[in-house]
């Protein structure tokens, strides 16, 4: 039940017990859990690190249970910490990305004119149609004037498809066959 605040079942239920019998040792402690004394003071020592047990001052060489309201506190506080530090090095992970996006915008090919961007190479095309599958938020309607699609173009966007499907993206697509006369044939 606590495994998300950094307990083990081990710990949790050495805490517990504690809690229930403050002045147990290990070997009652063992008892009342069911585990083994090594299991019992490898217990304690998480405790011991995520600061839920402290040495007794009543009774030398013993630990007591921090109460549970604070406990619990320290434990909060203590992912909160966590979480912020992930926080910060997401922060620092997306200043450095935009560092390394802005050097190399000057490398990309300049646009014919504004509002076009000019898209080089099968590997560019898909990654432009990666970066708007992420952005998609209601619809795609795609045009083919050359006719349908081949089965590597269809393979290569099956992976893309099925991410806007899965985020309810409705899909739509238009393949048109060339005419041909009669006397092209």
């Amino acid at each position: 039940m606590l495994a998300v605040l950094g307990l083990d079942t081990h710990a949790e239920a050495v805490y517990r017990a504690m809690l229930a019998g403050p002045r147990a040792g290990v070997a009652a402690l063992a008892q009342s859990t069911g585990l083994r004394d090594a299991q019992v003071r490898d217990a304690l020592d998480l405790l011991s690190e995520l600061a839920l047990v402290r040495p007794s001052a009543e009774q030398g060489g013993r630990l007591r249970a921090v109460s549970p309201d604070i406990g619990m506190e320290i434990l909060m506080a203590r992912q909160q910490a966590e979480l912020a530090a992930q926080q910060q090095r997401v922060e620092t992970s997306r200043a450095a990305a935009a560092q390394l996006i802005a050097e190399f915008a000057d490398l990309r090919p300049q646009a014919p004119s504004p509002g076009v961007q000019q898209l080089l190479g099968l590997d560019e095309i898909r990654e432009c149609l990666a970066r708007l599958t992420r952005e998609m938020t209601t619809e795609v309607m795609t045009f083919a004037p050359d006719g349908a699609h081949t089965p590597e173009s269809i393979a290569a966007a099956r992976p893309l498809n099925e991410e806007l499907l899965q985020r309810g993206i409705r899909m739509r697509g238009w393949c048109l066959t060339p005419w041909r006369s009669v006397a092209e044939t």
